[in-house]
């Protein structure tokens, strides 16, 4: 099972997990909160870094409604950072060291 973690904020941090070869999970975690948590097949997250955001915007309204608001003043960071931390577990991303 392969995971990367970004750390957004002090307390806010981002996780993206292959769970199996057709799943991966992006969570994110508010303190030791779990906030959003949300499951996807990797063949469906977009290669144009430009709509990638956008996936995961829709995919969080699908799985934890509400979630988005909750989060409106980091929003555009925590997508960012849960996009690169995908890019890592599938390989695509530039070499970090899981801390942005």
């Amino acid at each position: 099972m392969d995971s990367f973690q970004i750390t957004t904020s002090p307390l806010l941090r981002q996780f993206a997990t292959r769970l199996d070869p057709q799943t991966i999970q992006v969570t994110t975690k508010l303190g030791v909160a779990t906030i959003i948590r949300a499951d996807f097949d990797p063949v469906s997250f977009p290669a144009d870094e430009d709509l990638q955001e956008d996936f995961l915007r829709d995919l969080i309204n699908r799985a934890n409604p509400g979630a988005l608001e909750l989060l409106n003043q980091s929003l555009g960071k925590c997508l960012g950072d849960q996009a690169k931390a995908i890019r890592q577990v599938l390989g695509s991303g530039t070499s970090e060291t899981g801390r942005d």
